[in-house]
């Protein structure tokens, strides 16, 4: 099974059509969206004339197979994501370290891709002949992005390698981190790389890819193959 995986779009049409249109050459299978369909800054994107966030939903829905919610899309709709709903009812809620939403342009989104947005899980997991994959837009515990915390060492990932071995999960693909390249993590060491090819081991792991959104040299998408474990990391040229 081939699977095409994009993430945060940012409601950049331009970039999310042009590579809907490389995708549909790749013959994949499915295709895959990781969240963060809405959400533009001027601060971080580029594409200010051209965001159009109910044109990238309407074709997310007609494209893709499986979708998640990022942080940016639980936010648009008003929806407090699960992981600080455990907070705030722990009393643990510290507004400090979620996620600023501060001068994020206004969307204009129809009823009906409000309702699509509100129906989007928070993760996703999929069977792939004996292998489960993860889908998801960050790790867990904040398995939507809602915080500014950013894992950077071994122990912080734990959580989420706990919750893939809870779920039988080998593999897992995130998004989130905007990040020129891919990296991926099985235990160790936090890896980066280029745009590219790798053939991923078949051992628990957690892959990270890079932003649909026109960011300069951070825009790509990914593709899987789970029978060879093949996965191409694909360069947007906007």
């Amino acid at each position: 099974m081939k699977y095409a995986i994009i993430s945060d779009i940012h409601e950049d049409i331009i970039s999310l059509r042009k590579v809907i249109t490389h995708i549909k050459r790749t013959n994949a299978n499915k295709l895959v969206c990781l969240g963060d369909i809405t959400g533009f800054s001027a601060l971080h994107h580029e594409h200010k004339d051209t965001k159009d966030a109910n044109a990238c939903i309407d074709l997310l829905k007609a494209n893709c197979d499986i979708v998640v919610a990022g942080n940016h899309d639980l936010n648009i709709i008003g929806k407090l994501p699960s992981y600080l709903k455990r907070h705030k009812k722990s009393n643990s809620y510290n507004t400090w370290n979620t996620w600023s939403y501060k001068g994020e342009a206004n969307a204009i989104i129809s009823s009906e891709n409000l309702d699509f947005l509100n129906q989007l899980p928070e993760y996703f997991i999929e069977i792939a002949y004996n292998t489960h994959i993860l889908f998801s837009h960050f790790v867990f515990p904040d398995i939507t992005g809602s915080t500014v915390m950013i894992p950077k060492k071994k122990k912080a990932l734990k959580p989420h390698f706990n919750f893939m071995k809870h779920k039988d999960c080998l593999l897992s693909f995130v998004g989130h981190s905007h990040i020129n390249g891919f990296a991926f993590y099985s235990g160790c060491h936090i890896h980066f790389r280029e745009f590219g090819f790798k053939r991923l081991s078949k051992k628990k792991q957690i892959i990270f890819g890079p932003a649909i959104a026109s960011d300069g040299i951070r825009s790509g998408y990914m593709i899987f193959d789970s029978d060879t474990f093949e996965l191409s990391v694909i360069k947007i040229n906007n």
